[in-house]
């Protein structure tokens, strides 16, 4: 379930950067900009970034119906406590 979840995560942020890129292509181009290809590129960027967070949404909610309610909050509990334990230590630096 982790594996496949990262995979495709990983593979949203690919397409995601290269959306990202030919739009800032499109942007440096010296002629005059097509406002519709423009907006187009902008979708595209947005879908992506859409897919990311409903795939996020459904990981995480089949992972709590998975655990159940009482490790299901265990788990996540421990997570966000690791995830701030590592915020801090960044802050610190």
């Amino acid at each position: 379930m982790m594996a496949e979840f990262k995979s495709r995560m990983d593979e949203i942020d690919t397409l995601t950067h290269a959306a990202r890129r030919e739009t800032m292509d499109y942007m440096a181009f010296s002629g005059p900009l097509d406002q519709d290809r423009f907006h187009r590129l902008i979708t595209a960027t947005q879908k992506l970034e859409e897919e990311k967070r409903g795939l996020f949404e459904a990981h995480v909610l089949g992972i709590r119906t998975l655990l159940g309610d009482e490790k299901g909050a265990e788990f996540f509990s421990r997570l966000r406590a690791h995830i701030l334990s590592k915020k801090n230590s960044f802050q610190n630096r």
